[in-house]
């Protein structure tokens, strides 16, 4: 197997289809982890990332690095017998934190130690690795940073089905940090989600910009759904993978269109013409008026 270069990452609003992007690189035979959850976040990220002391204010940069670090080692060598001088210490403090968060990060009891008993990846099997966990997007900066050789995939679904969701977890951990979202204690409406989703993406979007797009890959799911193989095509370029599976087929099968157009479902939302007019910007022309 033609051992591969990058570091491929995925990310974006919870609920856009990076599970899908998640098991098409497995598919690919790059390694996204053992410790992963149903919709195959990689828990040693979620770990290590997602954070409540995060949630208001970016991270110093050595705590963040540490993390990258630690994750980077764990994914590539392994951490069994391989931790650094003092580096356990910090990261049971971080299991502590995550402790604290209950069950919402969604990890279980075993994660730090098999995240500390990691070993190497098997390079027999697998041609390289990466990640999917939606929150990366919030550190893609400093990731993009630290990691030159990274590919990263920002999936982007229609916002105005996004904003009928259950899941509006980002919103409410990182609503804060994005400036004007500040919802303790805030019901959360259709409205609120819809203007995070627009500042998450657009965001996004301004950091590929500055990245480039030998870096950055924004992935319209709705894009994928209508037109698999073209999308497909244009990701596996991007992955620089085009030339070692050049037959979209299998890939396709894993596509679910699931709730697409659940919008239509409330011509009562009351969003604004300025709303609509972001969701078209960026790049979803089939929106209520």
């Amino acid at each position: 197997m033609i051992p591969y270069a990058h570091i491929i990452a995925v990310g974006g609003l919870g609920g856009s289809g990076t599970r899908v992007i998640a098991r098409m690189l497995q598919m690919l035979d790059i390694y996204v982890g053992s410790s992963l959850n149903s919709k195959l976040d990689n828990l040693w990220f979620t770990l290590l990332f997602k954070r409540q002391s995060w949630f208001r204010a970016m991270p110093e940069p050595d705590d963040f690095f540490f993390a990258l670090s630690m994750f980077r080692r764990a994914m590539e060598a392994g951490l069994a017998g391989n931790l650094p001088r003092n580096a356990e210490e910090r990261l049971r403090t971080i299991k502590v934190e995550a402790g604290r968060a209950g069950t919402s990060l969604g990890l279980t009891v075993t994660t730090l130690e098999e995240f500390l008993h990691s070993r190497p990846y098997n390079r027999q099997r697998f041609r390289g690795w990466g990640w999917k966990e939606p929150n990366t997007h919030v550190f893609l900066p400093q990731i993009a940073a630290a990691i030159p050789n990274l590919k990263y995939v920002h999936v982007i679904r229609n916002g105005l089905d996004m904003a009928f969701s259950s899941n509006q977890q980002q919103l409410a951990n990182w609503g804060a940090l994005f400036g004007r979202f500040d919802v303790d204690g805030v019901k959360l409406s259709p409205r609120m989600a819809l203007d995070f989703w627009i500042a998450a993406n657009r965001r996004a979007t301004d950091i590929g910009n500055v990245i480039g797009p030998d870096m950055f890959h924004l992935l319209n799911y709705d894009r994928l759904c209508a037109n698999p193989e073209e999308e497909i095509r244009g990701l596996l370029r991007f992955l620089r993978l085009d030339a070692h599976n050049p037959d979209p087929a299998p890939l396709k099968q894993i596509i679910a269109p699931v709730s697409l157009g659940r919008f239509r479902n409330h011509p009562d939302h009351g969003f604004t013409p300025a709303q609509l007019d972001a969701v078209r910007e960026l790049g979803f022309t089939d929106t209520v008026s």
